[in-house]
């Protein structure tokens, strides 16, 4: 380059300087000089060694470290995500530690997973036969099934209004779908027949008593009897002279066990309130 004022004019009267006129290198000294332009008038050298320090500092130190953070976070994310072999290796380490609670937040965890859960659960004031429960099976094994009939309360279909029934034997058929009125006035005692097909069964009973003794004619009873054996079982016994009350027998949800008669071989219907 020209010395002294023709020099100064030359780089004043040149605009651009074009790659392809600078020497090549294979390789950059730290006490190189870099040309930095500020963009309004002056031109100024930085040597290599100091722009890198000053690169260094702005990147990993000053304004520029948030987004190189983000950038570098989002590349490794990315690059981890796409590695079947490192997420397998974490969903391991998550889940023995899960399984064998050996993280001290695993309390607070399914803490947590129990509030939500708790949460997200909406309250019904009552429940439809169409409902499910959820329950845990023998095998340990969650399972939705229908609510048992007994909590349901009174069923639909089950006549409330008291009838009489004159008969001295009444068969499921009659006092499982209404409110019965049994007569201990005219008969000395009266039968409920059972099915031992129907113990695993709850049914709804609703019985009343209607007793009226005389001075001569004053014991009465009520019994219980599977249609195919002999022997029967003793729910309700009066011996009284000149009574005349009603009391309820039975009233509820009730499932009967098959139990040893007391009196005679074979076996007999227990009534047992659920």
């Amino acid at each position: 380059m020209p010395d002294g004022d023709n020099g100064k004019l030359l780089v004043d009267e040149i605009d651009t300087i074009q790659i392809k006129d600078l020497n090549r290198v294979a390789s950059v000294n730290n006490s190189d000089l870099l040309p930095v332009d500020d963009g309004i008038a002056n031109l100024n050298a930085i040597t290599f060694e100091n722009f890198l320090k000053t690169v260094k500092d702005k990147t990993f130190r000053g304004e520029g470290l948030g987004e190189f953070k983000q950038v570098i976070k989002s590349t490794i994310a990315s690059e981890l995500a796409n590695d079947d072999s490192f997420v397998n290796r974490v969903y391991s380490s998550i889940l023995s530690k899960i399984l064998n609670n050996q993280s001290s937040s695993i309390s607070n965890l399914f803490s947590k997973i129990e509030s939500e859960l708790k949460r997200s659960i909406k309250a019904y004031s009552k429940m439809s036969s169409s409902d499910k429960l959820l329950i845990m099976s023998s095998y340990n094994e969650l399972q939705k099934v229908p609510p048992p009939k007994q909590i349901m309360g009174i069923p639909s279909s089950f006549t409330i209004q008291r009838a009489s029934n004159k008969s001295r034997y009444l068969y499921p058929y009659e006092y499982t779908r209404k409110s019965l009125i049994l007569d201990l006035i005219n008969n000395k005692e009266v039968t409920l027949m059972f099915d031992d097909d129907d113990r695993d069964e709850a049914v709804y009973l609703d019985i009343f008593l209607s007793v009226e003794t005389g001075t001569v004619d004053n014991e009465r009873s009520v019994y219980t009897k599977y249609s195919d054996e002999t022997g029967k079982l003793k729910v309700f016994h009066l011996h009284s002279r000149n009574v005349k009350f009603m009391i309820s027998l039975f009233s509820g949800w009730y499932m009967h066990e098959r139990v040893p008669g007391t009196t005679a071989v074979g076996y007999v219907p227990l009534l047992l309130k659920i």
